[in-house]
């Protein structure tokens, strides 16, 4: 088989990583062909076969052999090519396109990033930033009932949020030297602009269905709890998802559970359920609708974060998830103890 001697010979594994594999290997073979490059493929049907295909692309005359896959597909393709039977074996020119799971050696011979410079200012800009989430925390704590050191409270804590970071943002842009026509282009300042949209829309929209069934959930809680006293952490966890805040749903679920389970100070009963649950009013991470999880979708650049097609299947379900169910189980076992 006479082949070109810059046509190459690409080795595809698709069982190499996850099942998002296959949309990468479309990825690559796309670009490839845009940068008009000579190539043909075959794709691994299996354990052993990248080393017998490798072999047989150096027996066919590629003078370039590129493996798609993991660590596994490389070693296997570099015994292939040197159990071959082609002339001047040694000099075929090897690459790999990483598509595994650890993609260690990739990693290795990758060549090493320049160091990147800071622009001028950059330093400056997050001492003005560090400056200004102290001045928060400080007037936060200033105007609360505990410290009382500002009493009138004239300007409300979400209000000055608001104006610091609007303070902290002028002072960079004028002190830093900050290009004002690049703001708009940046795509910290385009997701923090779709982030915004989400919030006032879909976060809203949640936020509004719930405040006006609160009682309706009230009433579902104490009424399975004061049923199934076990079932308390699954109604911590649903009404935390629902009211989005661990606050409110101590709040307004907590009396109700009292009630139901007959607690009081001289019948303390069942409290130390109160405490080993508690952990499972964090479940503000379920429903894709929380501002945070919104900007976090938003401004992760890599793609790593985001919401999946089913709605519940998003980058924080899952940890958030066992997070919670250790922490019910460390608390019971705590109260057990103690």
């Amino acid at each position: 088989m006479a082949v070109g001697p810059n046509r190459w010979g690409v080795i595809y594994n698709p069982k190499a990583g996850s099942r998002k594999a296959q949309k990468r290997w479309k990825e690559i073979r796309d670009y490839m062909e845009s940068q008009h490059v000579q190539f043909d493929y075959v794709q691994s049907e299996g354990f052993g076969s990248v080393e017998r295909l490798a072999c047989t692309l150096a027996n066919n005359g590629y003078r370039t052999i590129i493996v798609v896959g993991g660590d596994g597909a490389i070693n296997d393709a570099v015994n292939g090519i040197l159990e071959s039977e082609a002339e001047n074996k040694h000099e075929i020119a090897f690459g790999i396109i990483p598509n595994g799971i650890g993609n260690d050696f990739a990693k290795y011979c990758a060549p090493k990033a320049e160091e990147k410079q800071l622009k001028p200012g950059a330093k400056l800009s997050v001492l003005i930033f560090l400056l200004g989430i102290i001045c928060v925390v400080f007037y936060a704590s200033a105007i609360s009932p505990a410290v009382g050191l500002i009493n009138p409270v004239v300007v409300p804590r979400d209000a000055a949020i608001w104006s610091f970071m609007f303070l902290i943002a002028s002072l960079i842009t004028v002190f830093c030297k900050v290009d004002v026509s690049k703001i708009g282009s940046s795509s910290v300042f385009q997701s923090g602009m779709i982030a915004c949209i989400c919030v006032f829309g879909v976060a809203w929209l949640g936020d509004t269905f719930v405040r006006f069934h609160t009682n309706e959930i009230k009433e579902l809680a104490a009424g399975t709890v004061s049923a199934y006293p076990a079932l308390l952490a699954v109604v911590f966890f649903i009404a935390a998802m629902l009211l989005y805040s661990q606050a409110a749903t101590a709040k307004a679920i907590t009396p109700a559970i009292v009630a139901a389970l007959g607690i009081t100070t001289a019948n303390p009963g069942d409290s130390y359920m109160l405490v080993a649950s508690f952990a499972a009013v964090s479940a503000l991470f379920v429903l894709p609708t929380y501002p945070t999880l919104l900007g976090a979708v938003q401004m992760d650049y890599t793609g790593t974060t985001r919401i999946g097609k089913w709605v519940f299947n998003h980058a924080f379900f899952l940890p958030g998830l066992l997070g919670i169910v250790f922490s019910v189980a460390l608390g019971f076992l705590a109260v057990s103890v103690f």
